[in-house]
Order: C-alpha cells, then sequence, then structure tokens
C-alpha cells in the first residue's frame, strides 16, 4: 500500500454541532480566564468570550436558542472574533502582557482551526 503524494488530501469535517460545543467551551475559558486578568486583557477576553457566546446563541443551529442567524453569519462571525483575538494586543500596546498575547493568538489559532473544519451545511439524510 503506497500513498500517492499528488492525490488530494481528504479532510475530515466536523459536524456543524461540534463546532458550537467546542465555541461554547472556549467562550466558558475565555470569560473565565479575563475575570481573573487586568486590564484591556480583561476586557478583550471577556468581550471574546461573550462574542461567541452571542454568535451561537443566535445562530440557526442545534445549540442556537434565537435562531436569527444563518450559518453563513455564523462563519462570518467566527472569523470577526478571530480577527479580533488576532489584533487585540496591538490594543493594548501601552501594558503588553506576553501572557496575554500569547493566549489570545493561541485561541485565534484554536478558533481558526475549528472554523476550517467545520461541514456548515449538514449531511443529507439516507432515505
Amino acid at each position: 500500500m503506497s500513498i500517492d503524494p499528488v492525490a488530494p488530501r481528504v479532510r475530515r469535517r466536523v459536524p456543524f454541532l461540534g463546532h458550537t460545543v467546542a465555541e461554547y467551551v472556549i467562550a466558558a475559558a475565555l470569560i473565565a480566564s479575563g475575570i481573573h486578568a487586568t486590564g484591556a486583557a480583561e476586557l478583550v477576553l471577556v468581550l471574546s468570550g461573550a462574542a461567541l457566546v452571542v454568535l451561537n446563541v443566535l445562530t440557526r443551529g442545534p445549540l442556537g436558542a434565537f435562531r436569527l442567524l444563518t450559518r453563513r453569519a455564523h462563519h462570518v462571525g467566527d472569523l470577526l472574533v478571530i480577527a479580533a483575538l488576532v489584533i487585540a494586543p496591538l490594543a493594548a500596546v501601552h501594558a503588553v502582557h506576553l501572557l496575554g498575547v500569547l493566549a489570545a493568538e493561541v485561541v485565534a489559532l484554536i478558533l481558526l482551526r475549528i472554523e476550517r473544519t467545520t461541514r456548515y451545511i449538514d449531511a443529507p439524510r439516507e432515505a
């Protein structure tokens, strides 16, 4: 059995339910971390976590409460939260904390990985 280097890689896709569960867990961690932080780091972490919660609550999905946003809008919202986390350290230039910068960047990378591997459209059900 040989591996063909020219063949396209088949990527596993995470169902949207897994995506939302992961985001709720990350949101809780961000908010909890923000409560223990100080200054601009506190604001960035709590607002990012709150944005993820609001985004999930408003999205049409298995764990959405109000279902006002489409999954496409959720996708865009994810990218906005990721961008906010990436540029957040620039907002706190006067009081940069290495641990806060590292945490924001790592969380942004995790969210980007989740976003890139999510199957936003449900697989068709077999009859």
